[in-house]
């Protein structure tokens, strides 16, 4: 490396910081709407449509001696 390099080293570094002084500071925005989970129409419309369960003495007999409840 010799004294001519880093003279020209300098000069590139000065040269570049003139630049990025002189380079425009605006910014761009691109705005979205951001929206959080919610349930979508279709989804609230299946969930109305689902059958509700259904109790009789059997099934109910069943699983509560399935799970040890009787």
């Amino acid at each position: 490396m010799s004294g001519e390099d880093k003279q020209r080293w300098k000069e590139e570094s000065d040269q570049l910081k003139r630049d990025l002084d002189n380079r425009p500071k605006e910014v761009q925005r691109r705005e979205k709407t951001i929206r959080f989970g919610g349930k979508s129409k279709r989804s609230l419309e299946k969930s109305s449509k689902e059958s509700k369960p259904v109790s009789d003495k059997f099934s109910d007999d069943f699983l509560r001696g399935q799970l040890g409840l009787h």
